[in-house]
């Protein structure tokens, strides 16, 4: 597999609800309990809200789903374990390696696959997300939004008064946010660094091509973005090669096209729910 491969699965509200009635929603449960881990199985009993409960468990059967269909993989082979920081691994290595991240938000489900380590995050664009600026931006980064915030108009002196308050609920502003966190969030998760890595420290490089690059520790990352729908915004990273071994001879990964998801050429690919409802009750 020369490019990451990203599946994602939108779910609309009623319809999914319709789907996923209760007598339904635990025949799928009944069949993914087999391989969920006991801390996603606890988590989903905990959780009350439906349209959660449903992003949950339908991740869990994507993520299976193209396990088995994509790289052939046994429910043995499929049991998943969890890095020392928190990040799922398959349990046993597979030969060549399979990498996978899963990620959820709003109504759309996405996971990634790769032969390096990848990572995935998916955000919705919420309006109270200008407020998150101060805590994960580096100062650049911060110049920017403020520039967007205020629309250029005394960017630095905002920026240092915090007279931001009034501007922080703003599209662009919103936006943007959204974008920068899904960028860094989809970095530490390829890296697996988690809440060990400070945001704020992280500052992807914009390249001619439209994509991003990043280096963390001794890896270099590129990372794409992709606009879902006029609200969400998804970003894939995959690891590239270690640093002190990146050179000319390295090959890059294609860049993934900042579109919407539906223009792109070839990746991601759209899964409908009844694909992964007739799957599951198969393994019956």
């Amino acid at each position: 597999m020369e490019q990451t491969l990203i599946r994602i699965v939108r779910l609309t509200y009623p319809q999914a609800h319709d789907v996923m009635r209760k007598e339904r929603f635990a025949s799928l449960l009944a069949v993914a309990s087999r391989w969920m881990t006991a801390e996603k199985r606890l988590r989903l009993s905990r959780t009350l809200l439906p349209a959660h409960r449903d992003r949950m468990l339908y991740g869990e059967l994507l993520l299976h789903y193209t396990l088995a269909e994509k790289f052939g993989l046994s429910a043995e082979e499929r049991r998943i374990a969890y890095g020392s920081k928190g990040k799922p691994v398959l349990a046993a290595a597979a030969l060549p390696p399979v990498h996978f991240n899963l990620s959820h938000s709003g109504g759309w489900i996405a996971c990634a696959f790769d032969r390096h380590p990848v990572g995935i995050d998916v955000e919705t664009v919420r309006r109270d997300s200008g407020k998150l600026a101060p805590l994960f931006l580096t100062p650049d980064e911060y110049y920017e939004f403020a520039r967007l915030a205020c629309k250029g108009e005394a960017a630095a002196e905002a920026a240092s008064s915090g007279e931001l308050t009034e501007a922080l609920s703003s599209e662009r502003a919103c936006e943007f946010i959204t974008r920068r966190w899904t960028l860094k969030e989809s970095i530490v998760k390829a890296d697996g660094a988690g809440l060990s890595q400070p945001l704020y420290k992280l500052e992807p490089i914009r390249l001619h091509d439209g994509s991003w690059s990043a280096r963390l520790g001794r890896r270099n990352y590129r990372i794409s973005q992709y606009r879902l729908d006029n609200n969400c915004w998804m970003s894939v990273c995959r690891s590239v090669a270690p640093v002190h071994s990146l050179g000319e001879a390295d090959s890059m990964p294609p860049a993934f096209p900042e579109r919407q998801a539906s223009e792109s050429g070839c990746v991601p690919e759209q899964l409908g729910l009844d694909t992964l409802v007739k799957w599951t009750m198969s393994q019956l």
